[in-house]
């Protein structure tokens, strides 16, 4: 098997010298469970505008879920260190893309089995993930697995997408998040 090499980071514009996050997910169905916006804070909480700590959040929406694209780009605003992305990778591609990662950050409220995470993990990426779901059941075992610190709170599930009409999940604490992200960036000094 040929070993991949990362993306070029000059691709979307980054600087080699730049600590680099990625967030990888598709919000087409359920927004809310991937929470996109907790991402943009956390990442703003821990950096501010710093362009030499850049995010770049691959997602895909969907027809429903432009608006959570519009409400992305407002929380961003002028800053220039979050990016989202929106091009559709080859398998090949994607794990080039993932390897061009200093940190992996999934504040997600709910994960059937969290595979970005766990791709990640094993690319020996630090991971910066909500510390519930199933990535709770291998994420520890990882030296570089940070998980995040959360509350419980109730879903209602206005669009149908679940069988349980009502149902807690999580709600990750952006500044853990933060705090985690910075002490990443540090050890990348």
């Amino acid at each position: 098997e040929k070993s991949l090499q990362p993306l070029p980071r000059t691709r979307f514009g980054v600087p080699d010298d730049a600590f680099l996050g990625l967030a990888i997910m598709d919000v087409e169905a359920c927004p809310e469970r991937k929470n996109p916006w907790a991402h943009v804070v956390a990442w703003q909480h821990a950096f501010g505008d710093s362009l030499s700590h850049v995010l770049l959040m691959k997602i895909r929406f969907g027809k429903r879920s432009r608006v959570v694209r519009d409400e992305l780009l407002s929380m961003i605003g002028n800053g220039k260190n979050i990016r989202i992305i929106e091009e559709m990778f080859s398998v090949e591609d994607m794990t080039r893309f993932q390897q061009m990662a200093d940190v992996y950050m999934s504040l997600h409220r709910s994960e059937g089995y969290g595979l970005n995470i766990h791709e990640m993990l094993e690319l020996g990426i630090p991971t910066v993930a909500t510390n519930y779901s199933a990535n709770t059941e291998y994420g520890p075992k990882y030296p570089h697995y940070f998980g995040v610190d959360y509350r419980l709170v109730p879903y209602r599930d206005w669009l149908g997408q679940y069988e349980e009409k009502n149902f807690e999940w999580a709600d990750a604490d952006v500044d853990d998040a933060a705090a985690k992200l910075r002490i990443v960036a540090s050890l990348k000094q």
